[in-house]
């Protein structure tokens, strides 16, 4: 029997679209820590933009889409001491937006809180503020109490199009790095653990986190397993994954983020790639696959970042988009529909 999700053989098929029109850390709420005082979804051309997007990863057959919250903590209101007093309101209308679209094509919603990455590729001038969310036991709380909570009671959230919540986007980079200062893994582990708490009293929601590695889930399991589902990610020019027996997790497993590995804008590279780890998601018994990522009209080709990106530059498919359409025709039984939550 394949991998299946909360006890219902599911398999989420999906694809990554963490940001909007590439407007990292300004695309639902302003931003007061870089001092964005713009949210780009308030522009009427952006929510079309949201809509088309939808409506063709819906015609890719995937169901479950992936998607950042707070990164470079996005939305998040500041006191002077630090502490997180609340939400931006318009940042919340903007997400109700994005659930309306969700409800229109189908779709579910993978809501990751954070991503360690926007921070280190900025200055040392936002790291006090990413350690103190780490460290401070009063900073986490009012997190927590302050954003965390008060998100999943929003009525302007749709409970029923919630995939999941994914606490945090590749910790390990936040450990690893030479940028991280005084945060040691069992911070981070601390952090995960309180956020999915709340999440679990307050909530049915599932929740998961997007490790960076296989290896850090086998080191850490008997540590996190508060967890509804473990999530890790791969990349490889071949969709290699090895069998999800392996990991001997005791728990659903899904593969949150994956692709090429090669640096090159490439359609046979990526088009290899993403079969293989549709295929080899299935064969091994994982409980679902997202495929990063969707992107955006009008990126720019030469940027090695946009190697990843299932659409061409005016819109159009890539070849890898095929490989979901053709995944989601054969399996299409096990796919995420209604009864799934």
């Amino acid at each position: 029997m394949h991998g299946h999700l909360f006890d219902k053989k599911f398999f989420a098929l999906g694809v990554n679209l963490a940001w909007l029109d590439g407007q990292y850390d300004h695309d639902l709420g302003k931003n007061e820590v870089t001092g964005c005082d713009v949210r780009s979804l308030d522009q009427q051309q952006h929510k079309d933009n949201l809509d088309a997007y939808f409506k063709d990863i819906s015609l890719m057959n995937a169901r479950v889409v992936r998607l950042l919250l707070f990164e470079r903590f996005e939305g998040l209101k500041f006191d002077q001491e630090g502490k997180v007093t609340g939400i931006d309101d318009g940042m919340m209308n903007n997400i109700a937006d994005v659930f309306h679209a969700a409800r229109k094509y189908d779709l579910y919603l993978y809501l990751c809180l954070m991503d360690t990455w926007g921070v280190s590729a900025q200055s040392q001038e936002h790291l006090p503020r990413l350690n103190d969310m780490m460290l401070k036991e009063h900073i986490r709380k009012s997190f927590i109490d302050n954003a965390l909570k008060p998100f999943i009671a929003d009525t302007r959230t749709d409970n029923k199009r919630i995939f999941g919540i994914d606490v945090m986007n590749e910790p390990e980079g936040m450990y690893a790095s030479l940028w991280r200062a005084e945060i040691e893994w069992l911070d981070i582990m601390t952090f995960i653990k309180e956020c999915t708490t709340a999440i679990h009293e307050n909530s049915r929601f599932k929740v998961s986190c997007g490790f960076q590695h296989y290896q850090t889930l086998m080191d850490n399991k008997d540590t996190l397993n508060d967890l509804d589902f473990y999530d890790y990610h791969e990349y490889n020019n071949d969709g290699n994954l090895i069998p999800c027996q392996t990991l001997d997790l005791k728990k659903p497993c899904i593969i949150g983020a994956c692709g090429q590995k090669n640096e090159k804008h490439d359609d046979k590279i990526q088009s290899k790639a993403v079969e293989g780890f549709l295929k080899n998601a299935w064969k091994n018994q994982y409980a679902g696959c997202l495929v990063w990522n969707y992107n955006y009209k009008g990126y720019d080709v030469n940027d090695t970042d946009n190697r990843f990106s299932l659409i061409k530059s005016k819109g159009e498919w890539r070849n890898a988009c095929n490989a979901l359409v053709r995944f989601g025709k054969k399996y299409r039984r096990h796919m995420i529909t209604s009864d799934f939550v």
